[in-house]
């Protein structure tokens, strides 16, 4: 079997110089998503439910670290960003709270049980 590479073969260390129009950069999931984010951030927190959701649902289900960096490092929305993230990133939910306490009382009688101490729930 010969080593000799065909033609028409692309070579792996050579790389192409022409960029797609539609490939993301570093991480980004859709530089067009990010924008229209950040539209509907600068002017939060005047929102309606379904833009809200809208943006909620693509920050949490879709957004990449980049596009949360970029977002962040963004000054014409800094502070609208920021009161967002404090209203409904930063906080926790009822369902994060249920489950975080079921953990703890778990937790507890596990510890409980091993030590032979009788718990009065």
């Amino acid at each position: 079997m010969s080593n000799i590479r065909s033609k028409n073969a692309p070579d792996p260390a050579v790389r192409s110089a022409r960029i797609r129009a539609d490939r993301t950069h570093l991480g980004e999931t859709s530089p067009h998503k990010r924008a229209h984010a950040e539209a509907i951030l600068e002017r939060y927190p005047e929102l309606g439910r379904e833009e809200l959701a809208q943006l909620l649902h693509w920050y949490r289900r879709e957004a990449s670290s980049m596009d949360v960096a970029l977002l962040a490092s963004n000054e014409a929305i800094r502070e609208p960003y920021r009161a967002f993230r404090r209203d409904h990133i930063e906080r926790f939910s009822l369902k994060e709270k249920v489950v975080g306490a079921l953990l703890v009382a778990g937790a507890a009688s596990g510890i409980a049980a091993l030590a032979g101490v009788e718990l009065a729930i």
